[in-house]
């Protein structure tokens, strides 16, 4: 019925049998056929015959089953998208915190399910066998939260930055940097930083040794089996310190014998957005977009 139905589309345009039959390359007979087929199917006549014209329930069929087929035809192309993604969610790959800028991400996701009924989103919290870039390149993922020094690959990789956070540090209450009441970097040099065997850890320890690097201190790492982000603050050692953001307060809940140090100045983290360039998945910049206009949202009030 509806392959008939476009064929009476093209006769309804034209009122030609034959005009309309070599637009559908078919012959005039076998429209014929067919458009008797659909008028029987559908219990009244489309068209009086001498001369060709459209009935008035032709012409209300017309303008009704137009519009349906062209919705149908949009359903099937987006249905033909989504098989072609082979069913895996759109995937973000985010470390686990409670900050701003994770719950921009969080309102950006649930805003992208908003406007894409069908997509499937996933949040990646806890991949210990990749970093972030490799996620991408190897397309496990489809937007990384990453943070200065975070990406090598910048002939492959984009990033846009859209929110900062502000840093703190956190050491056991033992460490003799905690009778501090400001820090600075170079206070932290003669102290080490844990360094996960979690690969997407690394993501921000690397990031971390860079910001030290680009203040001319050859940060300290002490490489440890730790498997999740609560193993950093939990295992933490008097000689050791971890940065983290300000905002978080989870550390203190995971393990009440730390103590959280402040930056003076304030030292500020900027937080980007990273894809795969060429990518042309829309809902990578409909999520782009999202976490832009979230973050400025926020930082308007």
């Amino acid at each position: 019925m509806l392959d008939y139905s476009r064929e009476f589309i093209v006769l309804a345009e034209r009122l030609n049998y034959a005009s309309a039959a070599e637009h559908l390359h078919m012959s005039t007979s076998a429209l014929s056929r067919h458009i008797a087929d659909l008028e029987q199917e559908l219990g009244f006549p489309l068209f009086n015959r001498a001369p060709l014209s459209l009935t008035p329930a032709g012409q209300y069929y017309l303008e009704s089953i137009d519009d349906l087929i062209g919705n149908l035809d949009r359903i099937i192309a987006r249905g033909k998208e989504i098989a072609s993604q082979d069913g895996r969610p759109f995937t973000i790959y985010m470390l686990p915190c409670r900050t701003a800028f994770s719950d921009i991400v969080y309102k950006a996701a649930a805003e992208l399910r908003r406007r894409n009924p069908e997509l499937a989103t996933a949040i990646c919290v806890d991949d210990r066998f990749l970093t972030t870039e490799e996620a991408l390149l190897q397309h496990k993922a489809d937007i990384g939260i990453v943070y200065d020094g975070s990406i090598t690959s910048n002939e492959a990789i984009a990033t846009v930055q859209y929110t900062q956070a502000p840093l703190s540090a956190w050491v056991c209450r033992a460490n003799p940097l905690a009778q501090l009441e400001s820090l600075s970097l170079e206070d932290l040099a003669p102290y080490a930083h844990p360094r996960s065997t979690n690969r997407q850890s690394q993501t921000a320890t690397d990031s971390i040794a860079k910001l030290f690097q680009s203040h001319g201190i050859d940060l300290q790492m002490h490489f440890r089996n730790i498997v999740t982000r609560a193993d950093f603050f939990l295992a933490l050692r008097p000689d050791e310190f971890v940065v983290e953001f300000e905002e978080d307060a989870d550390p203190l809940r995971l393990n009440p014998d730390l103590v959280q140090l402040h930056f003076d100045p304030p030292l500020m983290r900027p937080i980007f957005l990273a894809y795969l360039k060429g990518n042309s998945d829309p809902a990578i910049r409909q999520f782009v977009d999202c976490c832009l206009a979230f973050a400025q949202e926020g930082d308007q009030r």
